[in-house]
């Protein structure tokens, strides 16, 4: 019978290991393991809720007596909060946060008014126009109707449209995660037909 057979001895009646003859007839009172790298019965170790841990304790957690036996390093203050990551003990509180790097992305806004088409923004060479947002407000002093083309330099229309004065047309594309986009290099511009005064805003970004 090999060693590793000795195992399945366990007298239900005595609560004991039994190991065969051959590994000296020995009796293990309580709850035993076999070691193959001792090739004995060794006490088993239990944990609070009567699962089998190791004895082995992590490097960087000896000096801590509440890892005990767990075999994982646990933070030695209560506030924090801990987890073993790959059998590296990870631990984070209020006063040392998870070290999280954000890199907010940014916006250029502009605004003006224009009495006849031109550009709202001329594109620095080599670059594209994000467009997340843009506002057309035909002022409320002009004497009738203007119709407004907002556009890139090449493609359509991005809109166009007939407004009244005072009339106020806005749209928020994405919300920061979608956008309008014009070729390398292109500007962004206004065609005006009529007699008045546009107010614009845009928020943009080049890239």
């Amino acid at each position: 019978m090999s060693a590793n057979q000795a195992v399945r001895y366990f007298n239900l009646t005595t609560n004991c290991w039994e190991a065969p003859n051959g590994l000296g007839g020995a009796m293990y009172t309580g709850i035993w393991a076999w070691q193959p790298s001792s090739m004995s019965m060794q006490p088993a170790t239990l944990d609070a809720t009567g699962a089998l841990v190791t004895s082995a304790v992590l490097s960087g957690s000896a000096g801590n007596a509440a890892a005990g036996t767990t075999g994982v390093g646990v933070p030695s203050s209560a506030s924090l909060t801990g987890w073993s990551d790959l059998g590296t003990m990870v631990a984070v509180s209020a006063a040392k946060p998870m070290p999280v790097s954000i890199s907010p992305d940014t916006y250029l806004s502009d605004a003006g008014s224009l009495a006849v088409s031109g550009n709202l923004h001329v594109t620095t060479g080599g670059r594209v126009l994000r467009l997340f947002y843009y506002m057309l407000n035909a002022d409320p002093a002009n004497t009738g109707p203007i119709t407004v083309s907002l556009q890139f330099a090449t493609g359509g229309p991005i809109t166009k449209v007939s407004l009244v004065p005072g009339a106020i047309l806005a749209r928020n594309i994405g919300a920061g995660k979608y956008y309008l986009a014009g070729a390398v290099g292109d500007n962004l511009s206004v065609t005006i037909t009529g007699t008045g005064t546009l107010n614009w805003a845009t928020e943009f970004k080049e890239v």
